[in-house]
């Protein structure tokens, strides 16, 4: 009688016979390698998901932050244009009581300042007060309020420094001239005599830069607006359009870094408004302008009344400024030597043009605006295009 089989049970189930574990075949362990390599696999598999979803989440709350930074910009870029109306409705207003009042602008206390929910609280205090509201949209500020972050307001006066895309109006005289002033200061020019740079070339070189034809100036010592950029290595040629920037004034033949940093702080760039055709209106504000350039503006300030402009104008803040075309002939004649009428038509008593820069920051992430805004009341160019507002956007740009 053969011996029965003996049932063998491998996790409660029966199996055939295993043997004699000692007599087994040794085992080459393929099974357990190909499970380790599907383990490997899934592993990298849930590994590459996480970091795609982790990149996708950061790239969606980056483009949310940065959405909320661009808002609050434009948000501080109107809260920059609610200060410029109502300084200018306080301006009139007091100018009513009476014309001598002086009242420092209230952009210039939140110049600098980072901006958020708090600090509007007192913006909103002071709408209230003035009666603002009427002038401008009462829910701009409360609008800011909900979003998170802050912004840094920077708001200068344009009025104080020379627009030298007037140089590209009509035949550019006045603006010109005011170049040529501020070139032949006693410092600037010995600066350019160093150099060995001819400041009426510089000034000739700018014209012909951003003159709307190609016909080089009478003053210029080339046949051709493109000659003096024939052997230039950056292929620069002369715009024949207004500046966009200063910066642009480095593509001048002979403009370098050095002339750069020196007569920049004294110049800007902004669009010319539509309504502006006469180069008459180049003005620069006599009570805002930086005493270095009023010195170069009125060549005797650095000579036989250089004493007398000095004093003045460090005790300017304790003096009543000139609000009238008469007050400044008085004050140029009194305290500068100068009674040239035309010398007193280079100025105004009043800033009417503005560029607001405003810095949104949300957590990591920044937006910029740049904008130049120019007040004025209404006139029949705008009552024909039913325009309303006491201000025009000249240039406006998201960074």
């Amino acid at each position: 009688m053969k011996n029965k089989k003996k049932t063998e049970f491998y996790f409660g189930f029966p199996v055939e016979g295993r043997g004699d574990p000692t007599k087994r075949p040794k085992e080459k362990g393929v099974a357990l390698l190909v499970a380790l390599l599907c383990t490997a696999m899934v592993l990298l598999f849930l590994a590459e998901m996480k970091i795609s979803s982790s990149v996708a989440n950061r790239l969606a709350l980056g483009n949310h932050l940065n959405a909320k930074a661009e808002y609050i910009a434009k948000s501080g870029a109107n809260l920059a244009v609610f200060l410029l109306t109502a300084d200018l409705a306080i301006e009139l207003t007091a100018f009513e009581l009476s014309p001598d009042a002086k009242f420092p602008p209230i952009w210039n206390m939140l110049n600098g300042l980072p901006i958020g929910g708090e600090t509007l609280e007192l913006m909103t205090s002071m709408q209230e007060s003035f009666d603002l509201s009427k002038v401008n949209d009462s829910k701009v500020l409360d609008q800011l309020k909900q979003f998170d972050g802050s912004f840094v307001l920077n708001i200068e006066d344009e009025s104080s420094k020379i627009n030298i895309n007037y140089c590209g109006v009509g035949n550019g005289i006045k603006c010109m001239t005011m170049l040529e002033a501020l070139f032949a200061c006693p410092a600037e020019r010995e600066f350019l005599e160093r150099k060995k740079v001819v400041s009426g070339e510089l000034i000739t070189a700018i014209r012909d830069y951003i003159d709307v034809d190609d016909r080089p100036d009478p003053k210029a010592i080339y046949s051709s607006e493109e000659d003096p950029y024939g052997d230039d290595a950056n292929d620069v040629f002369p715009k024949n359009a207004r500046f966009d920037s200063v910066d642009e004034l480095r593509n001048i033949l002979g403009w370098d870094h050095e002339i750069h940093k020196i007569f920049s702080p004294y110049l800007t760039v902004y669009p010319i408004p539509k309504t502006t055709v006469k180069q008459s209106t180049l003005f620069v504000n006599f009570n805002s302008a930086g005493r270095e350039l009023l010195g170069c503006l009125l060549p005797k300030a650095n000579q036989e009344c250089a004493e007398k402009s000095a004093i003045y104008a460090n005790n300017q803040e304790e003096i009543d400024p000139p609000t009238t075309f008469a007050g400044v002939k008085s004050v140029l004649q009194e305290q500068y030597c100068t009674s040239s009428e035309d010398l007193a038509k280079q100025f105004t008593t009043r800033s009417d043009t503005f560029r607001i820069t405003v810095t949104g920051q949300v957590e990591d992430q920044q937006r910029v605006v740049n904008a130049v805004i120019h007040r004025e009341m209404p006139d029949d160019f705008d009552k024909k295009a039913e325009k309303s507002a006491v201000f025009k956007y000249l240039h406006w740009k998201m960074l």
